[in-house]
């Protein structure tokens, strides 16, 4: 490999082209392209680790890592050996709305706990905690379960000749 190539793919990585387009253009295999493009210099300035710590927490690690021109891994190392966490922070559960409980209260027992959270477009784990807090339960008897074999009528009637 020539250092000519090198040279050109970091120029045209730092342009934004993509790896595969890189390897193409310069006839490098994109393992080499993927070698030349990493920044082998991993050392911090001081307006790089105060982006890092005002980002941390807001941003993912990706986003970071392009604000301040290091790799995903660069980053998360970083931030682990300064004592920050990358995970969201500020991530606050959309509020339940009064038609949202309704919605949930009037299916309970009817549809799965799965399929009321689809429909409110939350995570289900979300939903069985609202519908405990709310009194609810989210089994589904009768006909409606997925399991169910025999019809609500025939059960009642089984019932009645006992």
């Amino acid at each position: 490999m020539s250092e000519q190539k090198l040279e050109e793919a970091r120029r045209l990585r730092k342009q934004g082209a993509t790896i595969e387009v890189i390897a193409a253009t310069t006839g490098l295999t994109e393992m080499a392209v993927k070698g030349a493009a990493v920044s082998k210099a991993t050392i911090w300035s001081e307006g790089e680790q105060i982006v890092l710590r005002h980002m941390a927490g807001k941003a993912s690690a990706s986003d970071i890592a392009k604000l301040v021109n290091k790799t995903k891994r660069q980053v998360q190392h970083k931030a682990q050996r300064l004592g920050l966490s990358l995970a969201f922070l500020n991530r606050k559960p959309k509020p339940w709305s009064v038609s949202d409980e309704r919605f949930s209260r009037k299916n309970a027992g009817v549809v799965s706990g799965v399929s009321i959270a689809k429909h409110l477009e939350r995570p289900v784990e979300h939903v069985y905690r609202k519908a405990q807090l709310m009194g609810l339960s989210l089994h589904v008897y009768g006909e409606c379960s997925h399991a169910a074999i025999y019809s609500n009528e025939d059960i009642e009637l089984c019932q009645k000749a006992i």
